[in-house]
């Protein structure tokens, strides 16, 4: 795999092969009139989501400030329509992102003030109450926040590949097989 390859989760190009670049499907979220903009917006938000989330919660002092800033963040990406503005010639997408994350919260920090929880409006439903479970049992161990969003990052990708082999599995009629290997 490629540097730029292993920002893929779930975009077949053919059913032998295991995952193509996510590259086209961060094009296809940053073209506004691209009939399948929604549908990509909203698998990148919800694969992204958490390692964000992970990442500011390690440079906040509560979950409430996390979620505060991980929502007007999607809220802002989603707007100013920042996706666009990716470029696979410069790098991976998850890096974008984290820098995306982390101009956002400089910009924030100097505001000196915090959004309401959600602000005026929720662009995307997160389950925070999850993830702060989530986070509540990350390993105690002395990690950069940097290093906890690549670890969730991984995690996710590992989450999504085995969920969609399952489907995959089950859709073969070889759900109890899969069950029994999975292990």
């Amino acid at each position: 795999m490629s540097g730029k390859d292993d920002d893929s989760l779930r975009d077949r190009n053919d059913p032998g092969e295991f995952a193509t670049t996510h590259w086209t499907m961060v094009c296809r979220a940053g073209i506004v009139e691209s009939e399948k903009r929604r549908e990509a917006l909203e698998i990148l938000c919800q694969n992204y989501w958490y390692p964000l989330y992970s990442y500011a919660r390690r440079r906040v002092q509560s979950k409430e400030q996390a979620e505060d800033l991980i929502q007007s963040f999607f809220a802002t990406l989603l707007e100013k329509n920042y996706v666009a503005a990716a470029d696979a010639s410069r790098g991976r997408f998850r890096a974008f992102l984290i820098t995306c994350l982390k101009n956002y919260l400089a910009k924030e920090w100097d505001k000196k003030r915090a959004k309401k929880r959600g602000g005026d409006r929720k662009i995307l439903s997160f389950d925070f109450e999850q993830g702060d479970s989530n986070y509540s049992i990350e390993p105690i161990i002395d990690i950069t926040p940097e290093q906890l969003f690549d670890r969730n990052w991984a995690i996710t990708l590992l989450k999504r590949v085995l969920d969609n082999l399952e489907t995959d599995q089950s859709s073969a009629g070889k759900a109890d097989q899969f069950r029994a290997l999975k292990p």
